[in-house]
C-alpha cells in the first residue's frame, strides 16, 4: 500500500529472500548453467503471519522473457543486461532485491530512474513516522547491488546475504 516497511523488517525479508535465493543459484540445470529467479519482484514473495517468507514464479523468466506476456511492472525489477535482451544470471537477482529493498524501505517502486540516483534521494521512516536520509552502510550495500555492470555488484547471492545480516544484527 506504499507505506514503507520498518527498516529491521525490510532487511529481515531481504535476508531471507536472499537465503533462498542462495540455494537456487548453488543449483545447476542440466546444461550446467546455473539457476537463478530471473522475475524477482514484490509480488513473487510471500511473507506469511509467521514471517516465513517463499518465492514463487521460479523458472519463468526462461519461458516468458521473449514474450510479450510479462507487464511492465514485473519488468521494472529485471537487471539493465535482462532489460537489454540478455538472459541475465545470479547477478540478475542481485539487483533485483537490492530494488526490492529499496522499495520496501522508502516505499516507492521503481520508476524507470537510474535507482542509484533515486537512492541518493531515498529517505526511511522510523516507527514515529519521521523520515531521515538512508544510513551510510545501508545506502553502501544496496547501492553496489544496484550497480549498472554485473561484476561490479555482490559477485554472489551468499556476499549479499551476508551483508544485509551484518546490518541487520549489527544493532546499529
Amino acid at each position: 500500500e506504499s507505506f514503507p516497511f520498518a527498516a529491521d523488517h525490510a532487511l529481515m525479508v531481504a535476508s531471507r529472500v536472499a537465503s533462498a535465493l542462495e540455494y537456487l543459484h548453488g543449483k545447476k540445470d542440466d546444461s550446467g548453467t546455473k539457476l537463478f529467479h530471473g522475475m524477482l519482484n514484490p509480488s513473487r514473495i510471500v511473507v506469511s503471519y509467521d514471517g516465513e517468507v517463499k518465492l514463487k514464479g521460479l523458472g519463468l523468466w526462461a519461458a516468458l522473457r521473449d514474450s510479450d506476456l510479462l507487464e511492465a511492472a514485473e519488468r521494472a525489477y529485471t537487471g539493465p543486461e535482462q532489460a537489454a535482451g540478455n538472459a541475465g544470471d545470479p547477478r540478475s537477482d542481485v539487483y533485483a532485491l537490492g530494488l526490492i529493498l529499496l522499495h520496501a524501505l522508502t516505499g516507492r517502486a521503481p520508476d524507470g530512474r537510474d535507482p542509484r540516483a533515486a537512492l541518493a534521494e531515498a529517505r526511511v521512516v522510523n516507527v514515529s513516522g519521521e523520515a531521515s536520509p538512508v544510513p551510510k552502510l545501508l545506502a553502501a550495500t544496496r547501492g553496489r547491488a544496484l550497480a549498472e555492470d554485473p561484476a561490479a555488484r555482490y559477485a554472489s547471492m551468499a556476499d549479499m546475504r551476508k551483508a544485509i545480516d551484518t546490518l541487520l544484527f549489527s544493532g546499529d
